[in-house]
């Protein structure tokens, strides 16, 4: 620790004390006292030669040459490290770079090095949501820790706030809305009955350190899911089609369950906006009304009917189990608890939801023949490898946020209807064909 002089301490109660109205004296003041607060704590962490104290830099990644390795590595090792093609992390970097630009000059006066670039402030963020150590990504990026986590935060501030990188819509417009009941009509399987579908929903936990009393609000135990035996947060999404997110929100503490969840975070005034005839799908957790269908429970699901329709709204709602596989296979920060601080985890939500969306729009841009993902009847959870192409072929799951049936059944007119045409059209459930509709 470097010593101060008796006369730089009187000059530092001077400053602190001066209450001078000019405010170019009182710049200047507050610069000569930084100045002064540096020389004191030393700059933190240093390596002293002598009676001279050097700070410790290490050398900035090499961009180019790092992305010339991955290419030369063979076609993919750049979509595996950063979850998409080299070409839209390009993309992406251009969006990005008007807000994460920093000043050239004074980063090689401070540090003599290179400046932390976008495409490294980028590298950080997608290998630290792919699963990867803060240890072992700032040391390939050649930052320190307290940059590493400035480039975090700063990007995940731009790419959640920013409007032209694959922006939620839900309650969609009257154009989406056509488009969207389009979509899911031609994957229903049931020539244009199942019509007026704009979106699925469900619910995820997402696994979180065991938050503070304070970040709480006086009430851990409300984060504690009983059923997985964890703290986190219960999250709401509803999705398209091509499982891209419409809406995405951390609702409720990890211990809520979907309904509750559901009224927290306003969904259901939205969905009860669609204009009639429109709905969303989703699962036994909710409570079913004219905008928001859910299958039959009970004994009535036993109804061959009743099972038909069961069985085609599932080739609908599957597209959210996997729109919540895909997400949490590509980044995998999400298979762990996060240690992230409570107010935070809405902005790495909406960045994780963003960049999801992105990664698809991208893939669909690259590949426009290419057709919505393949639905296929698996058990809750297990996800079609061929849809997701990720790295690992066995792991997919993910944690339902809710995993009860609502006592209340709920009543929909919309719900019957839909049961009658389904019925009247002679459609069942594969392999059930002999079984009487009545």
């Amino acid at each position: 620790m470097s010593s101060v002089s008796s006369e730089d301490e009187n000059y530092l109660y001077d400053l602190l004390i001066d209450d001078s109205s000019d405010e170019d004296e009182e710049q200047e003041a507050q610069e000569e006292l930084l100045l002064i607060l540096s020389h004191c704590t030393g700059r933190g962490s240093r390596k002293r030669l002598g009676t001279e104290t050097v700070a410790f830099v290490r050398d900035r990644i090499e961009w180019n040459e790092h992305v010339a390795a991955l290419q030369q590595e063979g076609k993919g090792s750049f979509r595996r490290l950063y979850r998409m093609e080299y070409e839209s992390f390009v993309k992406l970097c251009a969006l990005l770079e008007p807000h994460l630009r920093v000043n050239a000059e004074m980063s090689d006066i401070r540090t003599k090095k290179g400046p932390i670039t976008t495409e490294i402030a980028l590298h950080c963020l997608l290998r630290w949501l792919a699963g990867g150590s803060y240890l072992d990504i700032r040391l390939s990026a050649g930052i320190s820790k307290s940059s590493f986590y400035r480039c975090l935060h700063s990007a995940m501030d731009t790419i959640s706030t920013i409007p032209n990188i694959a922006t939620f819509s839900f309650p969609p417009d009257e154009n989406q809305i056509v488009q969207l009941a389009g979509d899911f009509r031609d994957i229903s399987g049931t020539a244009g009955i199942l019509n007026g579908c704009v979106g699925v929903m469900d619910g995820f936990l997402l696994q979180t350190s065991t938050p503070s009393v304070l970040e709480s609000n006086g009430n851990v135990k409300a984060y504690f899911s009983g059923h997985y035996q964890c703290y986190g947060v219960n999250v709401q999404g509803i999705c398209d089609s091509k499982c891209r997110f419409l809406f995405l929100a951390a609702a409720a503490p990890g211990g809520t369950n979907d309904i509750v969840a559901f009224r927290r975070c306003r969904l259901q005034e939205m969905i009860n906006t669609l204009p009639l005839g429109r709905y969303v799908v989703g699962d036994n957790a909710y409570v079913c009304s004219e905008h928001l269908l859910t299958p039959f429970s009970g004994n009535e699901k036993f109804e061959a009917r009743k099972d038909a329709y069961n069985f085609y709204i599932s080739q609908l709602r599957i597209r959210i189990e996997m729109a919540f596989g895909m997400m949490t296979n590509r980044f995998r920060i999400l298979k762990s608890p996060i240690s992230i601080a409570m107010s935070s985890i809405g902005k790495l939500l909406l960045t994780i939801g963003k960049l999801h969306n992105y990664c698809i729009d991208e893939r669909l841009a690259m590949t426009p023949d290419a057709a919505a993902p393949r639905t296929q009847q698996v058990p809750p959870n297990n996800i079609d490898v061929e849809v997701l192409d990720e790295d690992d072929p066995n792991d997919y799951r993910y944690l339902p946020s809710d995993v009860t049936v609502v006592d209340v059944e709920g009543i929909s007119m919309m719900r019957d209807l839909l049961v009658e045409k389904i019925a009247a059209a002679g459609l069942r459930r594969p392999g059930r064909r002999d079984v009487q509709l009545c």
